[in-house]
């Protein structure tokens, strides 16, 4: 029985972003929207109960599980630029959610990608994981910041901070969330860097597959 808060998805997806979440229903009509965000619409209740089926804890849970590859960019930044990473399909406002692996990242950090005056990244061997402080005004920050009280802060507020510097303004520290799962016969650890960036599915492939992808010399 259709139930208000449920999520229903199409019958044999395994795609998080088809998944709707249920917000009213009526004799006629089943009210939805998608269960990463999104506007409210509705479909005949014949129809949607024909088409769509029930997805229980469970099996949400198994889904989160579920990564594949991905090659992600970032709105408006250079339309060349694109980085390989994992996903299991969730969105965030109709984002991408990448989760990378290390080296990947290092690469990043030796091309200068994610470094500059206005934001710090690295990986911490310290709390082996990596480490993004970024003003939130795109302010050039101090030299001498205090990276172990700033870690501190954000460790205790799970991995996220926004503080108040004196001198600097507000900062934005985010510790990744370290994943791990079984893909390609083999068990992958991933980081969940630059959470709540627009990321979206690159047009392009990333510099590594195409260097997979070429034949050998």
């Amino acid at each position: 029985m259709l139930m208000k808060g449920e999520v229903w998805g199409p019958k044999g997806t395994n795609d998080p972003a088809e998944l709707l979440t249920i917000e009213k229903v009526t004799a006629t009509e089943v009210y939805s929207h998608p269960r990463d965000g999104g506007f409210v619409g509705s479909m005949d209740r014949e129809g949607f109960e024909k088409h769509y089926e029930h997805f229980d804890h469970a099996r949400l849970a198994a889904m989160k599980q579920a990564f594949h590859r991905i090659d992600v960019s970032i709105d408006g930044y250079d339309d060349d630029f694109s980085i390989p990473a994992w996903t299991n399909g969730d969105l965030w406002n109709g984002w991408q959610k990448p989760i990378f692996e290390k080296d990947v990242l290092l690469k990043q950090i030796e091309k200068d990608d994610f470094t500059g005056p206005t934001m710090k990244f690295w990986f911490d061997e310290e709390i082996q994981s990596f480490v993004t402080i970024m003003g939130l005004e795109s302010q050039i920050l101090p030299e001498d910041l205090d990276i172990q009280k700033l870690k501190k802060e954000a460790l205790s507020e799970n991995g996220y901070a926004q503080l108040e510097l004196k001198g600097v303004g507000l900062v934005d520290v985010q510790i990744a969330n370290v994943i791990k799962f079984e893909a390609e016969g083999r068990e992958v650890v991933a980081y969940q860097a630059f959470d709540g960036w627009c990321w979206e599915k690159a047009l392009n492939p990333s510099e590594d597959k195409e260097a997979e992808a070429a034949p050998g010399l």
